[in-house]
């Protein structure tokens, strides 16, 4: 609809906003930081409903919200709530349940950490490894770095170790490989 037609509307005049710069969205919304659920608390448009959590889902499965004619994420609005202010990078979900927005769950982070922090590929692939199982050999699996450099790191007899290794090294810490260190 029409941003014209709709500041025409009877009912639309009679609704408080919301600022641009969301400076008074706590007048709005209220956040429960053990839960992670958001309400409404005031009437943002004609069709808010107060004191029920906000449970629409984007297309990717995360909660979300509309504000002034914007779709927000919702854990990106229960850091603005909690803290005053948008978070710098993205919101990463710690445990990995993206509907879990209690705030010991989130975190700022840039977006290779959040990546880091995924389990697995979409294609179900664990970050840093490669299956390998040619020859009738028996199958092994391949370590890399998931920095810029995808460093090979070494072979490993199950995904688990070699998961683990890709991470240690993109910590920073030494692995063993067959007697092999590598820093």
């Amino acid at each position: 609809m029409n941003k014209e037609i709709i500041d025409k509307l009877p009912f639309h005049k009679s609704i408080s906003k919301i600022h641009k710069d969301m400076s008074n969205i706590g007048d709005f919304l209220k956040y429960d930081e053990e839960s992670g659920d958001v309400f409404w608390i005031k009437k943002a448009c004609a069709n808010t409903s107060l004191n029920v959590p906000i449970r629409s889902l984007d297309t990717k499965g995360y909660y979300k919200i509309g504000i002034n004619y914007k779709t927000y994420r919702l854990h990106r609005i229960c850091w603005l709530l909690k803290y005053g202010k948008m978070p710098n990078g993205v919101i990463d979900h710690i445990d990995g349940d993206i509907k879990n927005n209690a705030i010991s769950n989130l975190r700022d982070v840039t977006s290779f950490e959040n990546q880091r922090n995924c389990k697995c590929h979409r294609n179900g692939k664990v970050f840093g490894v490669i299956k390998y199982n040619r020859n009738s050999e028996a199958t092994k699996f391949g370590a890399f770095s998931t920095c810029r450099d995808k460093k090979f790191i070494g072979y490993y007899p199950c995904e688990l170790q070699a998961e683990m290794a890709s991470v240690m090294f993109d910590n920073g810490e030494t692995v063993n490989n067959k007697n092999k260190t590598i820093k």
